[in-house]
């Protein structure tokens, strides 16, 4: 795989790299999905947005930041 060179292979590093994408992908990839969503998809289909749920969605992830944050910073 092209990304191979960027994941860790050391077992310590490999193991908070999948914490992290596993924080990711559960918590900030599907309020990213949803806003793109109503940003994009659904004026393509002459929808209009929830600009409210857009907002709601966009500061979803503040909240879990500080865990993400902890877990990079104890690597390169």
């Amino acid at each position: 795989m092209g990304y191979s060179g960027l994941v860790p292979t050391e077992l310590k590093s490999r193991a908070l790299y999948d914490q992290a994408v596993f924080i990711e992908t559960s918590n900030f990839d599907i309020l990213a999905a949803k806003a793109v969503g109503e940003k994009v998809f659904k004026p393509m289909l002459w929808m209009k947005a929830d600009e409210k749920l857009v907002a709601e969605l966009i500061q979803g992830p503040n909240g879990k930041l500080d865990c993400y944050e902890s877990i990079l910073y104890k690597q390169k």
